[in-house]
């Protein structure tokens, strides 16, 4: 669709090919983004809250991988 604006996870692979790295999913980021902060030592329940987890227990198996 000509002049249609595209989300940035569907701009991702191509601009991440333009760029010379690695095949990337936008979903991939989000892990990034856990491990980060969780590198950071921010609070588990912040970074749930910041990637929209419902619950804990889907955020917390990152934790035990980082910590």
């Amino acid at each position: 669709m000509r002049g249609a604006i595209r989300a940035p996870r569907n701009r991702l692979p191509n601009t991440a090919r333009k760029a010379g790295l690695r095949r990337i999913r936008f979903h991939d980021l989000r892990h990034s983004t856990a491990t980060l902060l969780l590198r950071q030592d921010i609070a588990l329940v912040v970074i749930r809250e910041l990637l929209g987890h419902a619950h804990i227990g889907v955020t917390a198996p990152s934790a035990t991988l980082v910590r």
